[in-house]
Formats: C-alpha cells, structure tokens, sequence
C-alpha cells in the first residue's frame, strides 16, 4: 500500500540502561532529516516509561511541526528518522543520538491504515565506555542493540573457549611428538628385524650349503669303507693263495715272489685309503661343528626376532592408546569448535549496531548525494541567467548611448526627446526587472554556493568514518541506480528548468564472474591514487528520457522470498519502482526479500516506489 493512504504514524523504542533495568522518566525528542536543507528537524517530544516509548501521529494533524513530515509520507516519501535525549545523557560535545530508525511496516490497525516505525530493543553504553563511536563531528551513538551485559558474558566465554582451545593444542602437539616418536621406534624395530631375517636366510643357505658337502663326503666316507673291505678280502685272498703256494713245493720262487708283490702293493694301498679315510672323517667333524655353530646362530637370530616382535606389538598398544587419546583430544576440539560456532553467531550479532550506523550513514551519503545533484542543475541555470545577463547589459551600455545622442538633440528635436525620453522610461522599467531577476539569481547562487561548501564539509566529515564500497556491483545494476538517482532529481526540482539527456563517462574496472555476469568496481580518493589509468575501461552511459506510457499496475505484487534482480524485474515489468534496503537477519538466506513496504495486493499507481527489505550477512 502507498504511504499517502496511511491514517496514523506510530514510534516504538526499548531502552534500557547498562545494568539491563528499564529507562524511566527519559524525555526523548524524535527527529526526521529535512532533504531539502539537510537539517534535523524535531517532531515530536515524548518520555520513556518502563523502558518502553510508543508514541502516534495522526496524519491528519495541522500541527506546525508535524505538518511538513505528514507531506512528506503522502508523497509516498518516508525521511531517516532518529530519537535524541532532549537532555545529554554523556555530556558529548556532539548530538547524543539513542536510535536511528531499524525498520518499518504497515499495517491495518482498527480499519486504519497505520505505519509502524521501530527503533529495535537498545542499551544505553555505560558512562565508563563513553564516547562511544562519534561519526565524524556531528554525533554519537549512546546506545547498543546488544545488552552489555550479554555481550561480556560471551566475550568472557570465547576468551575462555580460547584459552582452552590453547591448551588442547599443546596437548595435541605434545601426543604428536610422542606418536612421532614411537614411530621411529617401530621403524627402527623392523628395520632391526629385517636385517635379522636377511642373516637367517643367508645362513640357512649357507647351512643347506654345507649339509650338502657333508653328505657327498658321507658318500666319499662310504665308497671308501667298501674300497677298503675289497681291498681287506682281496689281500685275504693272495695270503691264502701264498699259503697255498708255500706248501705247493712245486710252485716256483718268482710266483711266489710276484704274489708277495702283489700284496704288498694292496697293502700300501689299503694304508693309503685308510689315511685318506681319516683325513675325510676330520673335515667331517669340522663342518659338523661349524654347522651346529650356525644352527646356534640361527637359533639366537630367531629368539632376537620374536622378542623384537613382542616389542612393536607393545610399541603398537602403546600407539593404539596414544591415538585413543588423541581421538578424545579431537572429539573435545570438535565440542569446543561447535561452542566457539554458537558464540561467532553471537557476535554477528553484537555487530549488528554497527552495521546500522553504516546503513545510517549511507542513506546520509545518499541523501547529500541527491541534493549535490540538484545543485548541479542549479549551477547550470545560474550560468544560463548570467548570459542573459551579459546580453541585458549589452542592451543597457546601448540605451545609454541612446539616451546620449537624444540629449545631444533635444535641443533642436524637443519632440523627438519626447519621445526617447518614454522610450527611455520603458526600457529602464524593463531594466529594474531584469536587474531584480539577476539580482535574485546572484542571491540564489551565492546561497547555493554557501550551501555545497556546507555539504562538501558535511561529506568529508561523513566520509572518513564510512568505508567505501568497493566491491564489484553488477552492471545492470549500477546502471539502474544511476537512472534512479537521475529520476529522484528529476522528481525534487521545481525550477524553471529539467534533466534532459545525460552523457555519462566513467573510469573504472570491468569484470566477469564464473556465472558469466559482467560487473564495474569504483574506486575511492585514497584507492584510486597509483592506479595505472591504462589498465581501467572507460564506460559511456546515455541516459535518454523515457516516455513510459503504461497502464495502471493495478495492485502491489507478492516480492518476498526473491533476490534484488528478481524483484526489481517484477516491479519493471509493472511500471513500479523499486527503494531497496539491506539489513542484517542471518533467519533469512543472504540477498533473500523478507519484507515490503507497501503490502502485497495493495493498490498502486504507476512510477510508485516500493520499498523492499533484503537479508544482508557478514
């Protein structure tokens, strides 16, 4: 619903002091911002009772006071409003300001159309933490959305949760050292292992090795034990047959001379084998010792394996409890980061007093930035009325010559001196009134000029306590904030002349992001000194004036749950306007439309503007 159909104004406030007991018996003052002189104009004065200021308006009022904001809300134009105590509460050298203005709505109240303007729940700032935060020169804020007492509890618990935080990680750093070096350990354990089994290999090898060449010898050993018992009933054998033959006296001597060779010859022999035999048997008994000497090593080796396993299996308990006691450790960390969660969305919280001065002091920027706008055309008219000045006094240097050469004749043309003389009086009439518009413009623009040396101390002054917004802004974006900053001047001038086409150029950086939507990113006075002007675009708007003819848009469409480039497609596609406002509600997702004023389905007309509230984190 447009504001010009509401029927009364209503201001809420809760204030409490710094102990969190209700303020009582306060007179506050409420005060809205005149866009035309730039001043805070006072309204109404009411008091706080029971920490608790409710006070109505109706717009059909003729109070002197009232009158010229009542104006303002028919022409569907709502103004920043604020509540000061009428009394210092601090003794500041600046306007103690208790409230900016957080939100508002409309609403039917007894069949009545009324607006709702909320200052929120605050908290006065306790004197020993005065001053506060002071914008620029011209105020400072007395008050906290956030009561102070809630606010140290939890900045006691972060400090806490901190501290503790501290001490778990010197906890942690300290088991991690010590499973670091119960990993060298283990390593080192296996390390050791590997060897050994690397040597009890070497030695099974060379044991198989050596049981290999015993039993060839066996084999030798064995031949040899036969070679021998052959050699034993061979030599029976030729004893026998010289018996034989020394009791055969028939038998000649060399017979039995060669026999006695023969077995001599077996014996030698026979000795010979049997030295062999032993020298075999003793290198038998040699590798057999040196075999049992390997068989004990190997033995050793085993035993120092297993007890080098019983050690990693130990080292591996020992690890197993360390890192139970670590997985304690981290599941503590985890509780701990959980709280430290709950406590950072507290602290969103607790900022959220200085994103409302911010927002406070963008509508300021926006405001002086409206009124440098009709200053600008009111420059360019002064120039205009000064040429026609110059070309007056063309006129006048020509009538006074004129009135020089009918003196020089009137002696001898007393009728034509007649004559110029009301020709004279004709054109000096017309030259009072020329010289009283002049003089008019000259006054105007000396005004004026006093008036931009105020706004550009007052910008200065507001500027060097808000940041500049230099985050890239969607060109389409920016490109219909312009054309409606063009259409509120156009809107607030009443003067002979009007905006017309406008050229625009302007430097700045031009960006794409991943979802391929083209952005400009402005810079500040202190960010734009050392960029290189080569590696800035150059953008060229031509702002032509559209003439819209549309149908009445009917009634006030549905527009929360959208974001910003979905709303203001809606009201486009209707021929409505729309006045967006940030704020913080971390219940909302982020650039998410949580409230509009007017309602949805309320009557409107064309050009309305449609104030609609989007949801802001961080």
């Amino acid at each position: 619903m447009a504001l010009e159909l509401v029927k009364n104004i209503s201001f809420i406030l809760g204030l409490n002091n710094a102990d969190g007991t209700p303020v009582n018996d306060m007179e506050v003052a409420i005060q809205y911002l005149d866009e035309l002189s730039l001043e805070w104009k006072e309204l109404q004065l009411t008091n706080m009772v029971d920490g608790r200021m409710t006070s109505l308006i109706k717009t059909s009022s003729k109070a002197k006071a009232v009158v010229p904001f009542i104006n303002l809300i028919k022409t569907n134009n709502l103004p920043l409003v604020r509540i000061i105590p009428t009394l210092p509460i601090y003794q500041a050298e600046v306007v103690e300001l208790i409230a900016p203005m957080d939100f508002f709505y409309t609403d039917l109240i007894e069949e009545e159309m009324s607006l709702i303007i909320s200052f929120g729940e605050r908290w006065l700032i306790d004197k020993a933490d005065f001053p506060g935060k002071v914008f620029g020169k011209t105020h400072a804020l007395v008050s906290s959305g956030v009561s102070p007492a809630r606010a140290l509890e939890y900045l006691a618990k972060i400090d806490f949760l901190d501290k503790e935080n501290l001490a778990l990680q010197d906890s942690i750093l300290s088991l991690n050292d010590e499973i670091k070096a119960r990993k060298a350990e283990f390593e080192k354990l296996k390390s050791d292992a590997a060897l050994c089994a690397k040597k009890i290999t070497e030695l099974a090898n060379e044991l198989k090795t050596k049981n290999a060449d015993l039993e060839k010898q066996a084999a030798e050993i064995l031949r040899l034990t036969e070679v021998i018992a052959s050699l034993n009933k061979e030599i029976e054998v030729r004893n026998a047959e010289i018996e034989k033959l020394l009791a055969n006296e028939a038998l000649n001597k060399e017979e039995i001379l060669r026999l006695t060779n023969e077995v001599k010859a077996l014996t030698l022999e026979l000795e010979k084998l049997r030295k062999e035999l032993v020298k075999v048997k003793a290198d038998n008994t040699k590798k057999d010792t040196v075999i049992r000497q390997m068989k004990a090593d190997i033995a050793a080796f085993k035993k120092d394996i297993k007890d080098m396993k019983t050690a990693m299996k130990v080292v591996e308990k020992d690890k197993g409890a360390v890192m139970a006691e670590l997985e304690v450790v981290r599941d503590v960390i985890v509780e701990k980061e959980d709280a430290l969660a709950e406590i950072s969305a507290v602290r969103e919280e607790l900022m959220v007093t200085l994103e409302d001065a911010k927002l406070e002091m963008a509508k300021y920027d926006e405001a002086l930035s409206l009124s440098e706008k009709e200053i600008e055309a009111l420059t360019s008219r002064t120039a205009d009325l000064e040429v026609v000045r110059d070309e007056l006094s063309k006129e006048i240097t020509e009538l006074e010559l004129a009135v020089t050469k009918g003196e020089d004749d009137a002696a001898t043309c007393g009728a034509g001196l007649e004559v110029l003389s009301k020709d004279l009086i004709a054109k000096e009439a017309i030259i009072r009134e020329k010289e009283a518009a002049i003089a008019a413009v000259i006054l105007e623009k000396d005004i004026l000029t006093s008036r931009i040396s105020d706004l550009e101390a007052m910008n200065e002054e507001l500027s060097r306590d808000i940041n500049f917004d230099e985050r890239p802004l969607p060109i389409k974006t920016f490109y219909s904030n312009i054309v409606s900053e063009i259409d509120v001047a156009k809107s607030k001038n009443e003067g002979a002349y009007k905006l017309s086409n406008i050229s625009l150029k302007i430097k700045t950086f031009v960006t794409r992001d991943t979802e391929g939507v083209t952005s400009v990113q402005l810079l500040s006075k202190d960010t734009a000194e050392g960029v290189n002007s080569e590696m800035m675009s150059e953008l060229s708007f031509d702002v032509v004036e559209n003439n819209f003819i549309g149908t009445t848009p009917g009634n006030v469409p549905n527009l929360i749950g959208h974001t910003e480039t979905a709303v203001r497609r809606i009201l486009s596609s209707q021929g409505l306007r729309l006045n967006e406002v940030y704020q913080s509600n971390l219940s909302v997702p982020n650039g998410q439309s949580f409230k509009q004023s007017p309602a949805a389905n309320t009557p409107a007309q064309l050009n309305d503007l449609i104030t609609v509230i989007f949801s802001k984190h961080g």
